[in-house]
């Protein structure tokens, strides 16, 4: 991505928090105006399978301790991460 990226340029990445609560999930899946029975599959998909591959906040930023990007801010918001990176 930084090879990529011009001088000042920036990337956004978003992504699942592994500590995502389950308060936190179902938030986030009853405000996508889903059917009952797609919310149900989709808070049993995030508790089962998507939590399980997340990264947690401290992977995050061993990863990017190890980039060449100039300025890395992390924003946690609701289930996600923000992770914006500037060259």
């Amino acid at each position: 991505m930084h090879r990529v990226l011009r001088p000042g340029g920036r990337a956004l990445i978003i992504d699942l928090r592994r500590d995502a609560s389950m308060r936190e999930i179902s938030e986030g899946v009853n405000s996508m105006g889903l059917t009952a029975i797609n919310r149900v599959i989709t808070k049993l998909t995030f508790r089962f399978l998507l939590l399980r591959n997340a990264y947690a906040r401290e992977h995050i930023d061993q990863m990017l301790a190890q980039t060449p990007f100039s300025q890395k801010r992390i924003d946690e918001s609701g289930i996600g991460f923000e992770i914006w990176l500037t060259k």
